[in-house]
């Protein structure tokens, strides 16, 4: 048996839920091998899906990687009224912890590379941990029938959010000076199911 069909058993055994799929193994094996055979989103039609501003934050810049094989695209968003930087009184420069951002990336999982990489962060998401020290807390967390991997910076106070939505886009949302809860109220806001329309 090839070494991608274990892992697909092993991780659907796992019986995780990420949003819209199905539990049962070999459903979600043939949604996995439908998934190779179908064509990924144009990146023009990922840069038209994205919001404009996302929770007050104007988008900033965009971004669509060159991955053969990949349909992608990377944005970011910023509160840009306020500076990065703030004079401290001793003339020093400090991080203004109100110069809030969020960097937002979807992956289409369509066609052979992009359904790896859907696998894996199914995988990634399927097996709950939990670790933490002193700089950093990360764990496997599901919130509103997201189910996601979620890594925070205690010191920077930045979140990293990835899950997969509906068996197919991988998402990532990072924001800087956003808590974990912040950070996941952001998720509501991306109209995603516009992406399976």
């Amino acid at each position: 048996m090839k070494l991608y069909k274990v892992l697909t058993i092993i991780i659907c055994m796992a019986m995780i839920t990420t949003v819209g799929m199905a539990q049962n193994p070999m459903d979600f094996q043939k949604s996995m091998e439908k998934l190779k055979h179908e064509t990924p989103l144009t990146n023009e039609k990922l840069k038209m899906w994205l919001p404009e501003n996302l929770s007050g934050m104007e988008r900033i810049s965009i971004k669509t990687p060159e991955s053969p094989g990949v349909s992608s695209i990377e944005a970011i968003y910023n509160t840009t009224d306020e500076p990065e930087f703030l004079t401290t009184a001793s003339g020093g420069d400090a991080l203004n912890k109100k110069n809030k951002s969020i960097s937002l990336g979807i992956i289409d999982g369509a066609g052979p590379t992009g359904s790896g990489i859907v696998s894996a962060l199914v995988m990634m998401n399927s097996m709950p941990f939990e670790t933490e020290d002193a700089s950093k807390h990360q764990k496997v967390s599901t919130v509103n029938g997201i189910t996601g991997q979620e890594t925070y910076r205690k010191k920077v106070n930045s979140t990293e959010v990835q899950f997969v939505y509906k068996g197919r886009f991988a998402v990532t949302v990072k924001s800087t000076h956003l808590n974990p809860d912040e950070t996941w109220k952001i998720i509501p806001l991306l109209d995603l199911e516009a992406l399976i329309r």
